[in-house]
């Protein structure tokens, strides 16, 4: 669900992802620095009908929003924003489980995934491994080699994953 209402959204602002666009055309550029990761998800409320509940992995304790409105907020999802992902780059990655980690500290509620970081996956939602959704579409369930693997076939340096 959340891969096609990005293809959508995508599809309808000249091939590029709400964190590409500024919020006088409906993006959510302006937010990408703020660390308020639930407006790249709020953007496409329209695409995703109206359902929060698709935000939350049915394995997270966090609590599920009724809707995208007020008291929607990073609390209420489940999932990562890449926010440097680009339609024209198939392999990057656009969102995942939020239990990714690269053993530091977040920087401003960014992780920082590079090809030598020792990227996986805490115990804190899928005991160990966890989802990818790519900018091609698809979703991929990896174990830390997989992961790090993924990170190696994005081709650029640096991912940046805006975590909530």
């Amino acid at each position: 669900m959340l891969g096609t209402a990005y293809n959508i959204w995508v599809t309808d602002h000249n091939g590029l992802y709400p964190m590409s666009v500024g919020t006088n055309m409906g993006g959510t550029l302006e937010f990408v620095a703020t660390g308020e990761v639930f407006r790249h998800f709020q953007a496409m409320s329209d695409e995703l009908g109206q359902v929060s509940r698709v935000l939350l992995c049915p394995t997270d304790t966090r609590r599920q929003a009724k809707e995208f409105g007020p008291g929607f907020s990073n609390a209420n999802i489940s999932y990562f924003a890449g926010v440097d992902a680009r339609a024209d780059r198939p392999q990057m990655f656009l969102a995942g489980d939020r239990n990714i980690t690269n053993g530091m500290p977040l920087k401003n509620g960014f992780l920082l995934l590079t090809t030598i970081s020792d990227a996986g996956w805490t115990h804190e939602l899928h005991n160990g491994k966890g989802n990818v959704l790519l900018s091609d579409g698809s979703v991929q369930g990896w174990y830390t080699l997989n992961l790090r693997t993924g990170i190696q076939n994005t081709d650029v340096a640096t991912n940046r994953l805006a975590i909530p």
